[in-house]
């Protein structure tokens, strides 16, 4: 079985997938709009499917709610 290196996102969707107990692959990297990006050791199709089953899933639920209450947050 080949595994290919791909790049996720989204900190929810990559803590998902360690859960899974896919690998990660160095740390993240920063990009060009100041996003990270996180890479891991899965099959595109594998990715795809696990990619359905957690924004589907109480996990994707879970992290949006994170996301809405750090909104919340003061900015100092």
């Amino acid at each position: 079985m080949v595994e290919d290196k791909l790049s996720v996102p989204n900190l929810g969707f990559a803590g998902f997938l360690m859960l899974r107990g896919f690998k990660l692959i160095g740390k993240p990297i920063k990009g060009e709009q100041g996003k990270f990006a996180f890479f891991f050791e899965i099959e595109k199709e594998t990715h795809d499917q696990l990619f359905t089953e957690y924004y589907s899933s109480d996990y994707s639920r879970f992290d949006n709610i994170i996301v809405n209450l750090k909104r919340m947050l003061p900015r100092y």
